[in-house]
């Protein structure tokens, strides 16, 4: 079971990184889920990175592994890798964080560790299988970023 939660963390992060290559290549534009309200300590509620296509290629997907699978809490997986990532996107504004800076484990583990809970209260898991989980994405998120960016697929590093 744990190899489900990997993957679909992995997984639908690589689908939004390929999004945002293409969205950079092609200079498209996007909506940003908070619409670029500046809160009260001046930055904004999530950051440009989070966007409303972002949000609707997760649904998609969520129905896509719902259709192979018949899995009701993977078909909402992607819904709750990106509410990881806004939840990510938000902390780093609130530490200071400008779009595209890194945070070490917010950067690399908001989307499974909102998956790995949803995951511990809903569909049974064992704490020792999300901490597996939440433990092999902080390796190989890193490492598959810093693969992309070699690739020439990502404009940082990390």
């Amino acid at each position: 079971m744990t190899p489900a939660l990997i993957i679909m963390s992995l997984g639908v992060n690589a689908i939004l990184n390929l999004y945002g290559l293409f969205k950079a290549r092609y200079k498209t534009k996007d909506i940003p889920l908070d619409q670029s309200v500046v809160l009260k300590d001046g930055r904004r509620l999530f950051g440009s990175s989070t966007t409303l296509l972002g949000l609707v290629i997760c649904v998609v997907v969520g129905l896509i592994i719902y259709l192979v699978s018949r899995d009701n809490f993977f078909a909402f997986g992607p819904l709750l890798v990106y509410a990881g990532h806004m939840t990510g996107s938000f902390i780093k504004r609130r530490v200071g964080k400008a779009d595209g800076e890194f945070l070490p484990i917010v950067d690399h583990g908001d989307s499974i560790v909102l998956l790995s809970i949803a995951a511990l209260i809903f569909d049974g898991y064992t704490l020792v299988q999300v901490l597996i989980a939440i433990v092999i994405v902080l390796i190989l998120q890193p490492l598959l970023t810093f693969l992309a960016f070699k690739l020439k697929l990502r404009e940082r590093p990390l």
